[in-house]
């Protein structure tokens, strides 16, 4: 089963963090990425199946200089609700990060700086699906 850019899209605007998690696993997705600085998201399925969804560019930039401590504030606050969407990207900008992955087969998500070296790594919380 190949998922759509739409089916992106509607879970992107509907749903909370873990409801998305289970929604993109039940629609086949196994990863995904997204790069600050770009606003592109990276979905990717079985047998190299992979589409790319843009969202709105942030006009972002990212110190050369990465910092994990300001990384791993910047998550425990989104865990509180203390951000939106575009507010939690800047401020993980200014930690250093450029790009975050997800991985829903091992449920974890690694927030990287711009040589690719990840400052933090995050387990998602395990659900039933």
């Amino acid at each position: 089963m190949n998922f759509t850019i739409q089916d992106i899209e509607t879970i992107q605007k509907n749903y909370d963090f873990i409801e998305a998690i289970k929604r993109l696993k039940r629609i086949g997705v196994l990863a995904c990425d997204y790069n600050l600085l770009t606003g592109i998201f990276n979905y990717y399925g079985d047998n190299q199946y992979h589409i790319t969804v843009s969202s709105k560019n942030l006009n972002i930039e990212a110190p050369e200089e990465s910092n994990p401590d300001q990384v791993k504030n910047t998550v425990d606050k989104l865990q509180e609700g203390g951000f939106t969407f575009e507010s939690f990207c800047r401020e993980l900008a200014r930690a250093g990060v450029y790009t975050w992955e997800v991985n829903l087969e091992l449920l974890h998500i690694e927030y990287k700086n711009q040589d690719g070296q990840i400052l933090m790594r995050k387990q998602i919380p395990s659900f039933a699906d």
